[in-house]
């Protein structure tokens, strides 16, 4: 050894040293802890369904989407479901604000015969994902599929 000091020098050294590695033994794995807890985090996912004169079936379809088990770390639902009634002549905004009532989950929105559903729809969601649902152009069970493969 070069330098040579007292003995409690080197048990100086020695305890720094070893503090140093305990440091970053103790860095790697709470950076490793990290890595792992943003993997199983979920993100949260909003629901947009455009619905116009869909009285028969929009009450199954929310009631499905409600039901989803999409839970946050603590177990509470991690998602929201926005429901437009795009100028629907029925009683479709009827059942949703009714199901909105019941559902803290759900919110919805009636807009007049020419506005813009989508970009009504969009600005109330806040999630980091969004999923449309255009129940006059898609087939129900086929984006439930998909909203369900989204999920998983």
């Amino acid at each position: 050894m070069l330098w040579a000091g007292s003995d409690l020098s080197r048990y100086i050294l020695i305890l720094l040293a070893v503090y140093g590695l305990l440091a970053l033994i103790g860095a790697v794995r709470r950076s490793w802890r990290e890595r792992t807890r943003a993997k199983d985090e979920k993100p949260f996912i909003s629901i947009l369904v455009i619905a116009h004169n869909d009285e028969d079936k929009i009450e199954g379809v929310l009631r499905w989407l409600l039901g989803l088990d999409y839970l946050d770390a603590r177990g509470r639902p991690n998602f929201e479901v926005v429901v437009v009634s795009a100028g629907a002549c029925d009683q479709t905004p009827a059942i949703a604000e009714r199901l909105a009532r019941e559902f803290c989950t759900l919110t919805a929105v009636s807009v007049p015969p020419g506005a813009e559903a989508y970009e009504e729809g969009i600005a109330c969601c806040r999630g980091e994902v969004i999923c449309l649902m255009d129940l006059a152009k898609q087939a129900p069970g086929r984006a439930g599929r998909a909203v369900t493969r989204i999920l998983s």
